[in-house]
C-alpha cells in the first residue's frame, strides 16, 4: 500500500546531491593523501554507488510504490516520490561519468541498476552514452543491445497551472533479443516485444507497443 509523502522528505532531499558531492570529494582527498587508503576507498565507493539505490529501497518500502499520475509543486501539499528518487539520480544524470566508469566492468553496470530495483536480464550490450534518466524503473529482458546515445525516460512532466504539475511515471518494459539502434528515445510506458528491431534515431512516444519480432517504422 503506497503511503503520502511527507513534504518535509521532499525538500530535505533538494540538498542530497550537495551532500553526496561532499562526501565523494572528501573520501576522494584521504585517497589522494593516502589516509586510511583502504578505508577511504570504500567510503568513495560506498558515496558514488551505493548509497543513493539504498536510500532508494529503503524510501520505496516505506512508502510503497510510485503511483502513474502524481503532482509536485509549491501548490501540492504532500511531497512528491519520483522527486526524491530523480534527487537520488542527479549525479549519475549530471556526470555521465560515473555510470561510463561501470561499464569497464562486464556485468557490472546490469547488477547497478538492479540495485535500484529495476528488473535486468542476462548478457545485456549496453553500448556508450546508454541514458537512463530512470534507473529504478526498467524492466529489460536477455541478449538485448542498446545503441550509443539511446535514451531511456521512464516519466512524463506536464505544467497544470502555476506552481503544479502532473506527472506521469511508467515502465520501460524490453523483452528478450530486442535491439534498440542508435539515437532511439524510449519514453514512458513503452514495451519493445520479443526479436524487435527500432531502427536508428526512433521516437518511441508514451505507452507506444512495439509487437514481437516487428521491425518498428514511425
Amino acid at each position: 500500500m503506497r503511503k503520502d509523502t511527507p513534504k518535509a522528505l521532499e525538500r530535505i532531499f533538494f540538498f542530497y546531491p550537495l551532500f553526496q558531492g561532499l562526501g565523494i570529494l572528501s573520501s576522494l582527498g584521504f585517497v589522494i593523501l593516502q589516509k586510511n587508503f583502504f578505508i577511504s576507498i570504500i567510503s568513495l565507493l560506498f558515496f558514488s554507488y551505493i548509497l543513493s539505490p539504498l536510500l532508494w529501497l529503503f524510501i520505496k518500502k516505506v512508502s510503497g510504490e510510485f503511483p502513474t499520475n502524481s503532482y509536485m509543486g509549491k501548490k501540492v501539499k504532500s511531497g512528491n516520490l519520483w522527486l526524491i528518487s530523480y534527487q537520488l539520480q542527479f549525479l549519475y544524470n549530471t556526470i555521465r561519468l560515473f555510470e561510463a566508469l561501470l561499464l569497464f566492468v562486464p556485468g557490472l553496470y546490469s547488477f547497478w541498476l538492479r540495485l535500484w530495483g529495476s528488473s535486468i536480464g542476462e548478457k545485456i550490450l549496453w553500448a556508450p552514452n546508454v541514458s537512463i534518466i530512470d534507473r529504478n524503473l526498467i524492466d529489460i529482458g536477455d541478449r538485448v543491445l542498446l545503441g550509443n546515445n539511446s535514451y531511456l525516460s521512464s516519466h512524463i512532466i506536464k505544467k497544470r497551472e502555476r506552481g503544479r504539475y502532473q506527472i506521469y511515471v511508467k515502465k520501460i518494459k524490453i523483452e528478450n533479443d530486442a535491439v534498440i539502434s542508435f539515437g532511439s528515445n524510449l519514453s514512458a510506458g513503452v514495451v519493445i516485444g520479443e526479436q524487435s528491431f527500432i531502427p536508428a534515431k526512433s521516437d518511441l512516444y508514451p505507452n507506444t507497443n512495439v509487437l514481437g519480432g516487428e521491425n518498428y517504422a514511425q
